[in-house]
């Protein structure tokens, strides 16, 4: 379902983080690749803590979904916002994510009513990821490059984790 009236998105959402309830959705894209994969169903947590860096979040970005890792926060209290980016993306996203503006943080891949495989990548894993995607060094840049190389760009979809 697609609600395109930001105020109802909105409702829904804070009624959602009131719940602290899961949903499910489904990837499609590979900025996030290998950890998430086109075709693969992610479930996302609503409410409880603030997300931190490493997490992978899902953020309303005007009329569609974007599922990226945090690398970094800017502000304090309601003018906290996170700065995000895909793990294959060569720059940080454009706008910071506003809290208000976050739908969850992603747990891992289910399949049924499996988690198959965890991707929050709380501590030191998803840590380090946040630091190697900010960093955008020597390094960074041409392994990203060979992996966009390797997986290819032909087959881009609109949708949750452009």
């Amino acid at each position: 379902m697609t609600v395109r009236d930001p105020a109802m998105t909105r409702i829904a959402l804070e009624l959602w983080a009131e719940t602290g309830r899961r949903t499910r959705l489904p990837v499609r894209g590979f900025s996030m690749w290998p950890v998430l994969r086109s075709g693969e169903v992610v479930s996302v947590r609503r409410g409880g803590a603030r997300p931190e860096v490493g997490q992978i979040i899902v953020v309303l970005d005007g009329d569609r979904t974007v599922a990226h890792r945090v690398i970094g926060t800017r502000g304090s209290g309601a003018q906290l916002a996170f700065q995000t980016k895909g793990d294959t993306c060569l720059t940080a996203d454009r706008s910071l994510a506003a809290a208000d503006r976050i739908i969850g943080v992603i747990e891992g891949v289910v399949e049924g009513e499996v988690v198959i495989k965890r991707c929050g990548m709380d501590g030191r894993w998803g840590f380090v990821l946040a630091l190697l995607s900010r960093a955008q060094g020597i390094l960074c840049a041409p392994l990203r490059s060979l992996a966009v190389r390797l997986i290819g760009r032909r087959n881009r979809h609109p949708g949750i984790d452009r």
